[in-house]
């Protein structure tokens, strides 16, 4: 079985917050039945899964160590709905900034909501578009809609997204 390790800053966490955690996100919500009906290891494993992907994103600020094993927590990164303040504690003269042992609730309900849609066979890789092929004296095809690889669902998306400095592309210049 997978053990998770959610210490917060921990040099060999690998995930946002224990199973029993999201066990409790899940109890609030319609439709969850496939985490409810997972098993503890795959459990365990969907959220190591998600929290792998997580890391991949191009967050603000920086990591508060180099130690540690996740992308968060992170220093410099401003709370999407925090109170303005100029420079006192937590403050960095533009508005509230997550603490260096703060782990954003929107990145805990992204972890969950990711684990969750692996459970329900979501894939990084989206591979062939083909949905449905039949052959009975004719042909028919029906294709699903397809994303680019490496793209999150629209639920895990719509909650890092305020949390996301975009991409970053490098030109070098001749």
């Amino acid at each position: 079985m997978p053990t998770i390790d959610a210490t917060i800053g921990g040099a060999s966490a690998n995930s946002y917050q224990s199973v029993s955690d999201s066990d409790t996100y899940f109890a609030d919500r319609l439709n969850t039945d496939d985490w409810s009906d997972a098993s503890a290891d795959n459990k365990a494993r969907a959220k190591i899964m998600a929290t792998r992907r997580l890391n991949r994103e191009n967050w603000y600020g920086a990591r508060v160590t180099t130690t540690q094993a996740l992308a968060w927590p992170r220093i410099g990164v401003l709370k999407p709905d925090g109170s303005a303040g100029f420079g006192l504690g937590n403050y960095y003269g533009f508005g509230e900034c997550y603490l260096d042992t703060e782990i954003p609730d929107l990145v805990k309900q992204a972890e969950n909501e990711l684990a969750l849609a692996y459970l329900q066979g979501f894939s990084d890789d989206e591979g062939d578009a083909i949905e449905e092929f039949q052959e009975s004296g004719g042909m028919r095809v029906k294709f699903r809609q397809s994303r680019p690889d490496g793209v999150l669902p629209a639920t895990v998306t719509r909650l890092i997204s305020p949390l996301l400095a975009g991409s970053i592309t490098l030109v070098r210049g001749s």
